[in-house]
């Protein structure tokens, strides 16, 4: 049988919720913050996409054949790493020097 194996990275702004994974619109698991899950999946065409609360992929057209494994690598927003701590510096720069005017 063919496998389905979903790597997602490990990120600290979305470290808190999980990934609903869909093959062919149907939910088939969910993957964790830095986890591995693997599925097993009829060979053929499918449509992959992945769910976080009310935020969704774009749907992954792929095709599997008999015993091949289809490897898929999920992280977040691309810029998420370093835009939220900047936000949040900005922030406290602006009300730490708004507070001494």
């Amino acid at each position: 049988m063919s496998k389905l194996i979903i790597s997602r990275k490990s990120e600290w702004n979305n470290s808190m919720r999980d990934v609903g994974v869909y093959l062919d619109d149907e939910l088939i698991g969910v993957v964790g913050n830095g986890q591995t899950a693997e599925f097993s999946i009829v060979p053929g065409k499918h449509g992959l996409n992945t769910r976080m609360d009310r935020y969704g992929s774009k749907t992954l057209i792929f095709h599997v054949d008999k015993d091949e494994n289809q490897k898929v690598e999920l992280s977040g927003f691309k810029y998420g790493s370093w835009l939220s701590p900047l936000a949040f510096l900005i922030i406290l720069l602006y009300y730490g020097f708004h507070q001494q005017l």
